[in-house]
């Protein structure tokens, strides 16, 4: 069979997939990554082959330098909205054109992207798509080569939770007064290619989970579930990483994603100076960037560019992170009690909230941060047992899902049944 990757070019996106790809590769399978130029010599350390489609997209440039009132996360509307009096038909419909929009998922979704994937996934003769849950070339070129298609998620569904609702409230609406702005965006694209718009474009013909067991909502919507791998990247473990630490370490990190795009109000400084006085050895993987707005780096804390977590973790008594979905899985499947500040771009306030309520760690919203309150929760994490012994239950749970093997048997079948 022949599987081909996509990701939108980010690194903690493309890690995401990797495990499974090479899950694929491990079963026999021909398997290929296609992204933008700018995230294929990324794709090339993971040893799986890369195939370069468009341009160099400069994603986390735009995201960065672009003032947020020109994004999809500036225009008022939140695909993570919770607040059932605000999720009308109107908001919901406007809110799905904002995240279609040039200024939202649209910036990834271009021609000279589409055109070089469409064409790729033809000539190879594509048997199935696998794609990262923010990158809709994937299923697009899917659709147009004739091939099953796998939508992986990076965080909470948010998108099928929205579109349910949307779709329930259409059901409401005058037929002539509906739209679906998700429709037409990837219709639009579809037509370019002689293929027409089918729900399995949006939401995947099957949609993988990799978040820890019940860390979801409760959709009329099917899952595979599958076991967080984690996969830092093609790096070197350090000496100093194996040895025993004298005292209790903390990791504290704010991820791959929130290094390149907005620093979510999580202030490194803040965070360090915190925790410095306790008898602690902190790690701290912070840019360059990041520690250069840290006055004075305190003589427990060591701080490095970059440590890769699934060798650190196992070594650590709490980890002090955003709630990425990469650092969260890393967190759980190593069984480390968490200390969350959730970042503002998915669901990691939910993600940090699940964690709590698991009894497995503590959560705090960047606006209520204290350095005070940040000290009292790593002295409570370190001190009340009840944290490890959550952190331990939630590790069994994961420990127990169906691993990226086990779910290439599942979409074998799927692909066979094309």
């Amino acid at each position: 069979m022949r599987v081909l990757f996509y990701s939108m070019p980010a690194n903690a996106h493309l890690y995401n997939l990797i495990p499974l790809a090479w899950a694929f590769r491990s079963a026999g399978h021909d398997v290929v990554f296609a992204s933008q130029p700018d995230l294929v010599d990324a794709i090339k350390k993971t040893g799986i082959p890369a195939v370069s489609v468009g341009k160099d997209s400069e994603t986390m440039k735009f995201l960065a330098e672009t003032p947020p009132e020109d994004t999809v996360w500036g225009s008022g509307y939140r695909l993570n909205e919770k607040d059932p009096e605000k999720l009308t038909y109107d908001y919901l419909t406007n809110m799905f054109a904002a995240y279609c929009s040039p200024g939202g998922f649209g910036y990834y979704t271009n021609d000279e992207v589409l055109d070089d994937l469409v064409a790729f996934a033809r000539d190879w003769k594509t048997d199935l798509v696998v794609w990262d849950a923010l990158s809709f070339s994937g299923p697009i070129a899917a659709r147009a080569a004739g091939a099953a298609n796998v939508r992986v998620l990076q965080g909470m569904d948010h998108w099928v939770r929205m579109r349910e609702r949307m779709l329930t409230l259409a059901k409401d609406v005058p037929e002539a007064e509906r739209v679906d702005p998700v429709a037409d965006w990837l219709g639009e694209r579809l037509a370019r290619y002689g293929a027409e718009f089918a729900e399995e474009v949006a939401v995947g013909t099957a949609t993988i989970d990799p978040l820890p067991p019940g860390n979801s909502y409760d959709l009329d919507f099917d899952y595979l579930q599958m076991r967080s791998l984690p996969f830092n990247g093609p790096t070197e473990i350090p000496a100093w990483v194996r040895e025993r630490p004298a005292k209790p370490r903390i990791a504290l990190t704010l991820g791959l994603t929130t290094r390149e795009v907005h620093d979510n109000g999580v202030p490194a400084a803040d965070l360090i100076g915190a925790i410095a006085d306790l008898e602690v050895e902190v790690v701290a993987t912070l840019s360059h960037e990041q520690l250069s707005k840290v006055m004075t780096v305190p003589e427990n804390v060591r701080a490095v560019e970059f440590v890769p977590l699934n060798a650190l973790l196992p070594s650590c008594s709490a980890i002090i992170h955003h709630c990425g979905t990469g650092t969260t899985g890393c967190a759980v499947i190593n069984g480390v009690p968490q200390i969350v500040v959730p970042g503002n771009l998915w669901s990691e306030d939910d993600t940090g909230q699940y964690i709590a309520d698991r009894g497995a760690g503590l959560v705090t919203s960047p606006e209520e941060l204290t350095a005070e309150g940040l000290r009292d929760m790593v002295v409570r994490i370190l001190d009340d047992s009840s944290f490890q012994a959550g952190a331990d239950q939630l590790q069994k749970e994961t420990l127990a899902a169906p691993s990226p093997a086990d779910v290439v048997i599942e979409l074998e079948k799927l692909a066979a049944d094309r």
